[in-house]
């Protein structure tokens, strides 16, 4: 499969699902130790930024530019920085909201484990797959924006 579909596919593939998937099942293995799920919530808010700065923090290494020339001009430059700053906020907040009270998990964790009972962890690795894939699909719209018309990646940290 080839065009402007296919590379956005393996943009979204290569930037997106396998960075959540790891991030994600990081985060289940750290609270399954933790005995605490809420940390999903800051680790959600903060992939946002994961996302969006990996794709110029690689490119940066690989050797691209990480800001293009005429770097103020560039909407897709001034979109990632928002998306970072939001994310920022929200995960900061969040995360001073959850490890000020890491002993006591948010009540809608709580009550799914009365729900759930002995069957939590594995509810849990469901949730916070689709809490990836949701990630994901929030972030197509920006990798859609970061493609040129052939479907390649054309924004800052990649190579022209």
């Amino acid at each position: 499969m080839n065009g402007p579909l296919a590379n956005l596919l393996w943009e979204t593939l290569q930037w997106g699902v396998l960075p959540a998937l790891i991030l994600f099942a990081a985060t289940w293995v750290a609270a399954w130790r933790l005995d605490n799920w809420s940390i999903v919530d800051v680790v959600w808010s903060y992939g946002f930024a994961l996302l969006v700065a990996l794709p110029f923090a690689v490119g940066a290494a690989a050797g691209a530019s990480a800001l293009p020339d005429r770097w103020a001009d560039d909407p897709l430059l001034w979109l990632s920085a928002a998306m970072v700053l939001w994310s920022l906020r929200l995960g900061t907040h969040l995360a001073i909201r959850v490890f000020r009270h890491l002993g006591e998990e948010d009540g809608r964790y709580r009550r799914m484990r009365e729900v759930h009972g002995s069957r939590m962890a594995w509810k849990m690795a469901i949730f916070y797959l689709l809490l990836a894939v949701a990630l994901v699909l929030l972030m197509l719209p920006f990798y859609a924006a970061g493609t040129d018309a052939e479907g390649q990646r054309a924004g800052p940290g990649h190579a022209a």
